[in-house]
């Protein structure tokens, strides 16, 4: 936003939980006219529309007035079923054709395995993949693809959540080598080869450009298996990276065929130089990337953001 000010053009932030205040709204839909919008911040008005993280689910939790804990667990499931209806109307109603990319609200965003499935396609590596709700199928899995060690991660996204005692979050991790600690049946999970990394690479995809990071992340026992689990007193190194041209042509494939303009990929390079894909993020961080990098993404983001609405 600032760039764009630089830049001597004005823009606007609206954030889900906005809907919840005192901005007033109404999306309109009768016989005689097509859906139309109408807000007081002017957000129909808007000439580009780029989206990002439209709310916290968290958030909508300080606007449910109910104290009885099985009530109040039913009324908040109720309350983030509504507002996502909520923002798919919203999002409905604005013009398709103003949008930087489309957001996960009106197209379904690729999960896991169609994301793994699409890499494969267009000739990306990717870690063996099983999603199982018991021990013989990871057994089997594991002697059939000569697998050693396995991780687990979320089959759709990671989370946060908040108690009285601190915040768990959700990382990938290591399923112990006997799979003694997994019981016969569980809940359904995905697991996948566990990859003998050498460095990881995040890289920010935007208007069919790479930027690459790797991070060095292997020889931390903190990160070795997921670098998002920090180690702030001894950070990982971050340097830029440059792909290889048949990896960076590849992933425009795949971003291609998942109908992304933008989004944050993971990638993984073992201890023989291949690059292994493991996901994109299309809402995922990039500041993470210009920053260390010196790639200065928002004044790239502005600039683009600029060019579509003087078209």
């Amino acid at each position: 936003m600032d760039w764009i000010h630089y830049y001597g053009h004005e823009c606007q932030r609206t954030n889900g939980i906005d809907l919840l205040g005192d901005s007033n709204f109404c999306i309109k839909l009768t016989n005689d006219k097509s859906v139309s919008l109408q807000t007081e911040s002017g957000l129909e008005s808007a000439d580009v529309l780029w989206y990002r993280r439209w709310n916290r689910s968290r958030s909508l939790e300080a606007h449910i007035p109910v104290n009885e804990k099985m009530l109040h667990e039913d009324v908040i499931s109720l309350v983030k079923s509504e507002f996502d209806g909520l923002t798919r109307a919203l999002f409905f109603a604005m013009n398709k054709q103003k949008w930087d990319d489309t957001p996960e609200y009106i197209q379904d965003y690729p999960i896991k395995m169609k994301q793994l499935e699409v890499a494969r396609s267009v000739g990306l590596l990717i870690p063996k993949t099983i999603v199982t709700n018991n021990k013989r199928d990871l057994q089997v899995f594991m002697q059939e693809n000569h697998i050693e060690n396995l991780i687990i991660k979320p089959i759709k996204n990671g989370t946060a959540i908040s108690s009285t005692e601190g915040t768990y979050v959700t990382y990938t991790s290591k399923v112990s080598e006997s799979l003694s600690e997994v019981p016969d049946t569980f809940f359904p999970s995905l697991f996948q080869e566990a990859v003998i990394k050498e460095y990881e690479i995040r890289t920010f995809f935007y208007m069919e450009e790479c930027h690459s990071m790797a991070i060095f992340s292997a020889r931390d026992e903190k990160t070795s298996v997921d670098f998002r689990n920090y180690n702030f007193e001894k950070p990982n190194r971050n340097v830029p990276y440059k792909l290889p041209d048949d990896v960076e042509a590849k992933i425009r494939n795949l971003m291609k065929s998942l109908n992304l303009i933008s989004g944050s990929i993971d990638i993984l390079v073992n201890k023989s130089g291949d690059h292994i894909f493991l996901e994109v993020n299309a809402v995922g961080q990039f500041s993470m990337v210009s920053f260390p990098c010196n790639y200065y993404l928002e004044r790239k983001l502005a600039r683009s953001l600029i060019l579509k609405q003087e078209k």
